[in-house]
């Protein structure tokens, strides 16, 4: 939520903490920037208990999130998780869900696509990790220029 947030306040400083606002401020910040959440995974088991690794998360069922961008008119996803956009793909072949040591590639920040569905387009776009660790030198400001970016898009 740091990066919506330091965007619809329109500062150049990331806040940490995000989790700890209430649903509600989620909610009324999510609609300021007129963007919507959802999971690619419906359903799920872990390999691990409680861990918040992607790595031990054991997929049952996606969720068909283009039927969304049909019926809720989204002209764009905006993925910030390598490990979504790699299930976005699969969820797309049609196959049974996999565990993420199942899927490969290493995916470049940035547009990865534009998929037609329904008659539709809709762009798919990777946008760095929100976390603080990740690529050397992707500073929490060029973060932010680049969710602008694509916010603003």
């Amino acid at each position: 939520m740091g990066y919506l947030t330091a965007i619809n306040e329109g500062t150049p400083i990331v806040g940490k903490g995000g989790y700890l606002f209430d649903k509600n401020r989620k909610i009324q910040l999510l609609k300021d920037l007129n963007i919507g959440m959802t999971d690619i995974i419906l359903e799920y088991e872990r390999a691990v208990p409680k861990s918040p690794s992607d790595k031990d998360i054991i997929p049952k069922r996606y969720n068909y999130v283009l039927q969304l961008a049909v019926k809720h008119n989204i002209e764009e996803f905006l993925f910030v998780y390598q490990s979504a956009w790699k299930w976005f793909i699969h969820s797309q072949k049609g196959l049974p869900p996999v565990t993420m040591g199942r899927l490969t590639g290493l995916f470049q920040t940035g547009p990865q696509a534009t998929i037609t569905h329904q008659g539709k387009q809709i762009k798919c776009t990777l946008l760095p990790s929100p976390l603080s660790r990740g690529t050397k030198g992707l500073t929490l400001a060029i973060k932010l220029e680049m969710y602008k970016q694509y916010i603003y898009a």
